[in-house]
C-alpha cells in the first residue's frame, strides 16, 4: 500500500523504496542531495502522491527535470545483462593488473624504506584508495581496460575505494582466499568488493551500455 502524505502545491513530498524498506519522506532539495552523493540512483524506486506505482527516479518526472550532469551514465534500463555481455574483469586479468601495481609500488617503497612502516601504509592507502577513487580504477587496471565503479556501473566514492583497501590487505593475509573467490564468482568480486559493493568492469562494456560519462 503506497504512503500517504499531505503536500502543498509548490512540494512534493517524496518516498523512495531501498532494501526492501520504504523511506520518506523527503523534499526534493533532500532528493537532490541524496541523488548527488550516490545514496540514490537513477534505478532507485520513487513514489510522490498522485503517482499510480513505484517507478524508477530515471524514468519519473522528477529524474527528468534534473539536469544531465547530475546524472554520470544514462538510463539504467539500457544496461545490458552478465548474461548478454561479458563485461566484468576475470580473475587472470585481475592478477596481472596487481603485479603492475605491485611494480609500481615498489618504487617509492624503495625510496622511502628506511622511513619507518607508517609511509608504506600511507603509499597504499594514496594508491588504492584515493588513486582508484579519482582514475575510476588503479593503473594496472587502466592499463588492461579495466575499470572501478560501483555495482550498478556509476563512479565510486572514495568511501567506497577507502574501505576496500584494507579489506583487500585482509584478502591477502588470509593465503589470498579472498581473492582466489573472484574466479569463481558470477560478478568477479573479491572479498574486497563485496564489502565495499563494488565491481571491476571492462572499459568496453562501460562505453556500450553506460552511455558518454559527462
Amino acid at each position: 500500500m503506497n504512503p500517504q502524505t499531505s503536500q502543498s502545491s509548490a512540494h512534493k513530498a517524496w518516498f523512495i523504496s531501498v532494501n526492501g524498506q520504504n523511506l520518506g519522506p523527503f523534499t526534493e532539495e533532500d532528493m537532490r542531495a541524496k541523488l548527488k552523493t550516490g545514496e540514490i540512483t537513477s534505478t532507485t524506486f520513487i513514489w510522490c502522491e498522485g503517482m499510480a506505482n513505484w517507478i524508477p527516479l530515471g524514468q519519473s518526472p522528477f529524474g527528468a527535470s534534473m539536469p544531465p550532469q547530475m546524472f554520470n551514465y544514462q538510463s539504467p534500463t539500457t544496461y545490458a545483462t552478465p548474461a548478454e555481455v561479458d563485461c566484468y574483469g576475470g580473475f587472470w586479468i585481475r592478477v596481472l593488473a596487481y603485479i603492475i601495481d605491485g611494480c609500481l609500488l615498489a618504487i617509492p617503497h624503495a625510496v622511502f624504506k628506511n622511513q619507518g612502516d607508517i609511509w608504506g601504509w600511507l603509499i597504499f592507502f594514496l594508491y588504492k584508495g584515493v588513486l582508484e577513487s579519482a582514475l575510476e580504477g588503479s593503473p594496472g587496471k587502466l592499463v588492461l581496460g579495466l575499470r572501478l565503479v560501483r555495482e550498478d556501473y556509476y563512479p565510486t566514492q572514495i568511501s567506497q575505494t577507502l574501505l576496500r583497501a584494507p579489506v583487500l590487505m585482509l584478502s591477502g593475509l588470509c593465503f589470498g582466499i579472498g581473492l582466489f573467490v573472484i574466479g569463481g564468482d558470477r560478478r568477479k568480486q573479491g572479498w574486497h568488493d563485496r564489502v565495499a559493493k563494488t565491481v571491476v568492469v571492462k572499459k568496453e562494456f562501460l562505453e556500450k551500455v553506460g552511455g558518454q560519462r559527462k
